[in-house]
């Protein structure tokens, strides 16, 4: 029996700048039940920064994967990838119907392609350097100035409301998920549905084998989201004991270096956080203190005498 509601998933299969495959399934328990279709369109794009070509594509219904779940597919050309500078949303309206009944969902959907190469973040074939400013909940005077700034935002448990705005504005969402937050697996599945969200990153509270568990239980439903985990910045890494994470996050209080070890750090993209007791203000303050934070990490790494750069992948600070 379909109930409970019913939440489309979409996830971003094979693509290239002129072709992408979107793969729709149902987050919920109605989708492994046998009998079960997904129909729908995907309509858009839309973008604030200016007219796009518009498309109509109906979704196909496919068979059931192994394990009973509904899944639907629809091909795009020419599709139009998000990035910050062009913020771009599509809409899928999609019904769930079989013997139980039906139920409906609108949801919007932002196609991004990143994650991590070489110990750096991408995003849309480039590479991607986050400069990322801790802030609360985000409103539309606070994107204002973060886009003004070329920052990022760095938010703990961030609303959906704040993840829909970064969307729409074309802000960058650093995310840190806080370890009072909850099922791990569904708040990395969440977060990966906002195109936004360039970095998920699990705090340090959380535990390595609690970090693992919720990776493996998110697994591809995360998509092309990189998942990272805090660690003390001030203590050598030590790599027999991280999880299976993209990033690390080395957490720096003040303006304290890392411990020598980190010149050699864990073969996983590495984020410099700068933190203090009070965020920042206003934005602008703070997006210039991710400069110096990365001019003082340039000097401590050429400190060693060695003439190797530590390969830092972004800057936080708050």
């Amino acid at each position: 029996m379909i109930g409970g509601g019913f939440a489309p998933l979409v996830l971003l299969g094979r693509c290239s700048d002129a072709r992408a495959e979107l793969l729709v399934v149902d987050r919920g328990p109605a989708g492994a039940a046998p009998g079960v279709r997904i129909e729908g369109r995907l309509t858009g794009p839309r973008c604030a920064r200016g007219t796009m070509l518009p498309v109509d594509v109906a979704l196909e219904p496919l068979p059931p994967v192994p394990g009973g779940v509904a899944l639907a597919r629809c091909i795009l050309t020419e599709p139009a990838y998000w990035q910050p500078d062009v913020p771009a949303l599509y809409r899928l309206e999609a019904r769930l119907s079989g013997d139980g009944g039906t139920a409906t969902a609108a949801v919007t959907v932002g196609l991004r392609r990143g994650g991590v190469r070489a110990r750096s973040l991408w995003l849309e074939g480039r590479r991607y350097v986050p400069r990322g400013v801790s802030c609360p909940a985000l409103t539309a005077a606070l994107a204002d100035e973060l886009r003004a700034a070329a920052a990022a935002a760095w938010i703990t448990d961030p609303d959906e409301q704040s993840l829909t705005l970064a969307a729409s504005a074309g802000v960058a969402v650093v995310a840190r998920l806080s370890a009072a937050g909850g099922d791990l697996p569904a708040r990395l599945v969440d977060l990966a549905t906002c195109p936004a969200v360039l970095l998920a990153v699990v705090a340090a509270g959380v535990p390595a084998a609690a970090v693992a568990a919720g990776l493996a239980g998110a697994g591809k439903r995360r998509g092309s989201l990189p998942v990272g985990w805090e660690v003390d910045g001030t203590r050598p890494p030590s790599a027999a004991t991280l999880p299976p994470v993209d990033a690390l996050v080395a957490l720096l209080p003040g303006d304290a270096d890392p411990a020598p070890g980190w010149r050699e750090p864990p073969p996983v993209a590495l984020v410099a956080a700068a933190t203090r007791p009070e965020p920042l203000e206003p934005v602008a303050v703070a997006r210039r203190e991710c400069d110096r934070l990365q001019a003082r990490l340039a000097a401590w790494g050429g400190g060693a005498g060695t003439g190797a750069t530590v390969p830092w992948a972004g800057y936080l600070v708050g």
